[in-house]
């Protein structure tokens, strides 16, 4: 399948068409979709019905047609990214921008489940050798004896992804992402919801095919999901989701992405020791306590610890910054101020929240 390039934001149809050989005549009219969506959606603080529909309509229109789903979804993401900076730019503010690109965010949801459900639906879909798609992946996650039937028509191995994505409805989540992993990775991608949790098993011969995929869809829907990804033999596929989601669960406090074992190796290492893990919880529990300074932490941490920025992010003074960190500091006996003080923090906090979800350590002793 065509790549598309990661350069392309202000798309336009005729230089999509001339690119990847699509239609110009659909390109255009998903654009004029896309853009009375983000218009009417600024008017009324919402999406409306209406429109939500007309966008799963034309995912099933793409999927009837034959269309790749590549430049479809960078038409709607570069109309976003357009309306994104149109809004900030006319004293919209980072905010409003951020809520404009989570309904674009939303937008290529219904597409992706549009075209979903008129692709599953297509009569050359559907021979006397399809199987339990559900049933399988299951069994390879959990380790539940795979029957014969559904063995022979596993892949030889996968990339294990295991995905949070908040800004998604949960009983989204699942059919959007099915279908951007078919659109780059073809057939044979297996996915599951388990409660909140959500899971991608994706053929891939290798690790680092695997990471690719993953840094395609995740392009694909606007970066807004964090995916940790393991790769692994057949019989190893239930290992990888643990790995998986560990990996996910250490990567809270970062920007959203595709991340895999080698990006967490100090923290996994760390977490692996529960005397040490204790350790770490008690000394951020003072912090999680105060809204403001947890906040200004987790900034902090994201933003690798350069305190300029956290400060614009913040939209603070550098005096007001610095005084919440010194309150940090006494609180921890952690120098926020240090990369190696933002390091522990960090650790700390993913510590807390691997053990305690989101809550404090306080409301469940």
């Amino acid at each position: 399948m065509s790549q598309v390039s990661e350069t392309i934001v202000a798309t336009r149809p005729a230089e999509l068409a001339a690119t990847l050989s699509c239609d110009v005549a659909g390109l255009q009219a998903a654009r004029v979709l896309a853009i009375s969506a983000h218009q009417e959606t600024l008017e009324r603080g919402v999406p409306s019905e209406r429109g939500l529909v007309r966008l799963r309509e034309l995912g099933s229109r793409w999927a009837v047609s034959h269309y790749l789903l590549d430049p479809l979804l960078s038409m709607l993401r570069g109309v976003t990214e357009e309306r994104a900076h149109a809004v900030a730019t006319d004293g919209g503010g980072v905010e409003l921008a951020n809520r404009v690109r989570a309904h674009g965010a939303r937008f290529a949801g219904e597409v992706l489940i549009g075209f979903q459900q008129a692709y599953e639906s297509r009569p050359e879909d559907h021979g006397s050798g399809q199987v339990d798609q559900e049933l399988l992946a299951s069994a390879l996650l959990w380790s539940d004896e795979v029957p014969p039937e559904l063995r022979k028509s596993a892949a030889n191995s996968y990339g294990v992804v295991a995905v949070r994505w908040p800004d998604l409805a949960v009983d989204e989540t699942n059919t959007v992402l099915h279908g951007a992993f078919q659109a780059c990775a073809g057939r044979g991608v297996l996915s599951l919801r388990d409660g909140d949790d959500s899971y991608v098993l994706v053929p891939a011969q290798d690790e680092a095919q695997a990471v690719n995929l993953c840094r395609q869809v995740h392009g694909l829907l606007g970066g807004a999901p964090w995916f940790a990804v393991s790769w692994r033999v057949l019989r190893e596929v239930s290992d990888g989701r643990r790995e998986a989601c560990s990996v996910l669960s250490l990567v809270r406090c970062r920007q959203p992405g595709v991340y895999g074992l080698d990006d967490v190796l100090v923290d996994y290492a760390v977490l692996r020791d529960r005397a040490v893990t204790e350790s770490l919880v008690d000394m951020i529990t003072p912090v999680l306590r105060q809204e403001m300074l947890l906040a200004t932490l987790e900034v902090l941490i994201a933003t690798n610890g350069n305190r300029s920025r956290s400060a614009s992010l913040l939209q603070i003074h550098r005096s007001t910054l610095d005084h919440r960190l010194h309150r940090i500091e006494q609180l921890t006996g952690c120098q926020p101020g240090t990369g190696r003080g933002v390091q522990v923090l960090a650790s700390a906090l993913i510590a807390c929240r691997t053990l305690y979800g989101g809550a404090s350590p306080d409301s469940g002793r």
